[in-house]
Order: C-alpha cells, then sequence, then structure tokens
C-alpha cells in the first residue's frame, strides 16, 4: 500500500475514534497534510514517469500490459516432446487411468518463477513466472512481469488461471521452492489455488548425471548434457538487485537479460524431460555413442529398478560387465531383493574374486547358511573374511565373530 493512502486511512481511523468517543458514528473528511505538499508531488511525477518509461519499454519489446503493473510476453518454441509421454517419472495417481502407461504431453505445465530473494519468507515476492506448455503451434511459453509491487494480486490471478489440479507441474527445484512460494502468495493474497502432481526433474538429473556434470544446477546440465551455452547471463545472486534497478529507474536493460535467462530456463525443462524420455526407451545394451547423450548408466538402471521395471537389472548387468563395482553390488541386491538367489550368489561370487568385497563375502554367508542350509560352507567362507588384515574387515569384526561362533555350533553338532 502506498504511503500516501495508509496516511489517509489511519487518519480517518483517528477521527471516526474520536466521534465515537464524542457519542456520534459520522466520519468527517480528514485534515489535508501541509508543509510537504510540493516534496510529494514531486515524487508522485517522478513515479509516473518511471512508470511510463518501463510501459515504453515493454510494449516496445513485444510485452502486452494485462493489468496495472503486469505485462506479459507469449513466445513460441520447437516442441521436442513426443505427443505421448511414458510415466517413467510420473506415476498417475487418478484411479481411473492408474493402469496407463503414458500421459498425453498437453497434460504438463512447465513452470519457473524469478523472486526477489531465495530465502522463501514472507518477504520473498514472485516478479516474474512463465509457464510453458504444448499446442498445435509448437511449445509456446507465457512470461508474466510484476513491475511494482502494488500490482501482485493482480498478477497471482494471472498466474492463478494455470494452477489446476489436473495438469502435471514440471520444475527444476520447484517442488521445493517455487510451488511453495506461490502457494504462500495466493494464500497471503486471498487465493484459492491448488497445484496438480509436481515433477521435479532436479532429482532424476541428479541420478542420470551427476557423475558427469559434478553439480547439477540447470545450468550445468544445459552445458554438459543440452550441449547449450549461453551468452550474457545473469548470476542468480544479482537477479534480485536488477529488478530492484528496473523498477526502481524504469531502465529495461536490467530486465532484458533476466526475462531471457528465465525463458531458456523453461524451455531447457522441456529439452531435460524430452532427453529423459529418450534415454527411458532406449533398448539395453545400446551405448551412449549410439544414440548422442551422456548418462550414468547406473543411475538409469537405479530408476528403472525403483520403478519395478526389470530392465534396470539389463543396465546393471552391462555396467558389471564393464567392470563397475557398484553396478555388481545393486545387482546383487536387487537379485536378493527378488528372491533370485541363485543370480545373487553368481555376482557376490564374482565381486568377491574379482574385488574381494567383503560385503559380497558376508552376503555368501549369509546365503550358505541360511538359503543353502550348509554351514560348513558358511563357516569356511567367515573365516577367509576372517582371516584377512582386522584393518579391512573392522566394521564386520562384531558380526564375523558372532557367526563364526553359531556355525562351529553347528558343524560341531
Amino acid at each position: 500500500m502506498a504511503a500516501p493512502d495508509l496516511r489517509t486511512r489511519l487518519e480517518r481511523l483517528r477521527q471516526a475514534r474520536g466521534d465515537l468517543e464524542k457519542g456520534t458514528n459520522s466520519i468527517k473528511p480528514p485534515v489535508p497534510r501541509t508543509g510537504n505538499g510540493s516534496h510529494h508531488a514531486a515524487r508522485i511525477a517522478e513515479r509516473e514517469a518511471v512508470n511510463d518509461r518501463i510501459h515504453e519499454g515493454l510494449i516496445s519489446r513485444g510485452w502486452v500490459k494485462k493489468a496495472e503493473y503486469v505485462y506479459s510476453l507469449k513466445t513460441v518454441k520447437e516442441n521436442l516432446l513426443k505427443p505421448l509421454i511414458s510415466n517413467f517419472l510420473y506415476h498417475e495417481r487418478d484411479s481411473s487411468n492408474a493402469s496407463s502407461e503414458v500421459t498425453p504431453a498437453e497434460k504438463f505445465i512447465f513452470y519457473d518463477c524469478e523472486t526477489t530473494g531465495v530465502s522463501g519468507g514472507a518477504g520473498t515476492v514472485i516478479f516474474l513466472c512463465g509457464f510453458g506448455y504444448v499446442t498445435s503451434a509448437g511449445f509456446e511459453i507465457i512470461q508474466y512481469l510484476m513491475t511494482d509491487f502494488p500490482g501482485e494480486p493482480e498478477f497471482l490471478n494471472l498466474l492463478k488461471g494455470f494452477v489446476s489440479p489436473e495438469r502435471i507441474y514440471v520444475s527444476y527445484n520447484g517442488k521445493s521452492f517455487d510451488s511453495n512460494l506461490m502457494k504462500s502468495r495466493f494464500l497471503l493474497n486471498g487465493i484459492n489455488a491448488k497445484f496438480g502432481y509436481q515433477l521435479d526433474l532436479l532429482y532424476p538429473a541428479r541420478r542420470l548425471w551427476k557423475r558427469i556434470t559434478g553439480t547439477c544446477s540447470l545450468g550445468d546440465i544445459e552445458r554438459g548434457i543440452l550441449n547449450k551455452q549461453r551468452t550474457d547471463d545473469v548470476p542468480g545472486f544479482l537477479v534480485p538487485d536488477y529488478y530492484f534497478n528496473f523498477i526502481k529507474t524504469g531502465n529495461f536493460d536490467f530486465m532484458k537479460d533476466i526475462a531471457a535467462h528465465h525463458l531458456e530456463d523453461i524451455a531447457s525443462l522441456m529439452e531435460v524431460l524430452a532427453i529423459t524420455e529418450r534415454l527411458y526407451r532406449i533398448p539395453a545394451g545400446q551405448a551412449e555413442t549410439d544414440i548422442g547423450i551422456r548418462y550414468d548408466l547406473n543411475g538409469l538402471a537405479r530408476m528403472l529398478i525403483e520403478r519395478g521395471d526389470t530392465r534396470g537389472a539389463e543396465l546393471y548387468e552391462q555396467s558389471f560387465r564393464d567392470g563397475s563395482r557398484k553396478a555388481g553390488r545393486m545387482l546383487g541386491f536387487y537379485y536378493k531383493s527378488v528372491k533370485n538367489y541363485v543370480e545373487a550368489l553368481r555376482v557376490w561370487k564374482e565381486l568377491w574374486n574379482r574385488w574381494r568385497s567383503i560385503e559380497a563375502a558376508v552376503e555368501i554367508a549369509k546365503y550358505y547358511e541360511h538359503t543353502e542350509k550348509d554351514p560348513q560352507k558358511a563357516l569356511r567362507i567367515t573365516q577367509e573374511i576372517l582371516n584377512l588384515e582386522h584393518i579391512r574387515i573392522k566394521k564386520y569384526l562384531p558380526e564375523l565373530r558372532h557367526r563364526q561362533k553359531r556355525l562351529e555350533r553347528k558343524t560341531a553338532s
């Protein structure tokens, strides 16, 4: 609320209180303030001049005025998504569609917000929000920009038009930040809006590419996986300062790079989902060079296993053959979890014979004792482990000694 409006309301309330104390409920007009009228008028004129510069700068660049202090810009990009998206990352929660393995691409909304801070508290405000979606024209992105804080109610009402419990919302770290901040701003402004399922691509990106890119910011994925190089990009920590300078001066130079950065963020969300979809559909055994996408084979295998897709075991087998000890470990535990003990034993033995894996040897001992019911074999492998340097088996020693004593009693009887 502007300071003059607040002063006026407070003065009216004070006068009303005085009238009530005198026994009347009439409210008289406030007494005009004196002494700083010319200064106040100059500030209003200066603010109006800034708003005019903002308006001219935005309109000249294709932005459309949607409400007081709110503008929008629509951009169309090439759509890289297939008409139907597999539920590899998204599991349909609606029981009527529970058996469906795909979801129409039109059901997905890709979104991103730029804010006045990263704390997410009540003082953090969204000033730029965009939504990407598939249409017959391609991948359309609409951005909404708030040019001053009094415009927040109208700004949020425009955003509400894209919020529905029936859509799937795709973001990058939006599940823990953007969506919660939007919900908070809606609540503080008395707006009822309910999101649908949140598909946050940060988590699968970590599985698929952290080993390759190191850190997994969207910029890292763009450079390392999408082969996208941005120029004149604005560092995230400078975004709030750029915005405040923009609304203070009306100079669009402070905003153009933020708007361009924001637009590319949403386009990249679509590209990341498209690439993830391609990885999901590749046959097991196909090399990175065959599809032109770098990825962590173990990460993809784990994602498939977690979703009940047995192709994950095939990928683990491939990675294990290529020399990945980690893949062997995960494969052994997978076979154990599905009670395929023959295959699990094969993997454990290879890990023990090739890498001298203590964990694998312990699993072999467990198998012989509890599944094959052969305490002699179990005792033999347990003693082999205990013969290793104690520094290597330190964390297993209590368990191993306990097992040894138990097996010695079984074999003696």
